[in-house]
């Protein structure tokens, strides 16, 4: 009987061999192809992100230049105020125009700031939930101090 059992099992592990091969394959089809779509989604997404960079990046020094201009042209302006060529209206009125121009110019940089961080993700950075290192046996006070709870077990990790 045990040499019959073995024959059966012996049969059956051939029959299922050709199966589990198949199937084998068949997931390994699976996963390049799931691999190959991740790549090409990391490269677009590498992609967008530099192009947007870029974007934001001109924009920003484009604003730099309308800044640098409008500063200009207050400082004009007022020269010519006080030599009597000109209203205060036209002092103010070049003001307001930078001031907006410097708002414009902090978005634009915060944009680029944010456009620099979908670049860093993009490559792999990311927020992990890295814990920076601990010194065991350190509590806080209510205000802010701190102090030892216990000295003797005092150790930096």
């Amino acid at each position: 009987m045990g040499r019959s059992r073995a024959n059966y099992s012996t049969y059956f592990r051939r029959r299922s061999t050709p199966r589990n091969l198949r199937s084998a394959q068949s997931q390994q089809r699976q996963s390049l192809i799931a691999y190959k779509q991740a790549i090409q989604l990391a490269f677009s997404d590498v992609s967008d992100a530099l192009i947007a960079y870029q974007k934001y990046y001109e924009v920003r020094k484009a604003e730099e230049t309308t800044v640098q201009d409008l500063s200009d042209s207050v400082s004009a302006s007022l020269k010519r105020y006080r030599g009597g060529i000109a209203t205060y209206l036209e002092v103010l009125d070049n003001q307001r125009s930078l001031f907006n121009a410097q708002l414009t110019l902090a978005q634009d940089r915060g944009n680029e700031f944010q456009s620099l961080v979908q670049l860093y993700k993009a490559l792999g950075g990311g927020c992990g939930n890295n814990k920076p290192k601990t010194v065991i046996g350190i509590r806080t006070r209510r205000k802010g101090e701190a102090t030892l709870s216990n000295p003797s077990s005092f150790k930096e990790r």
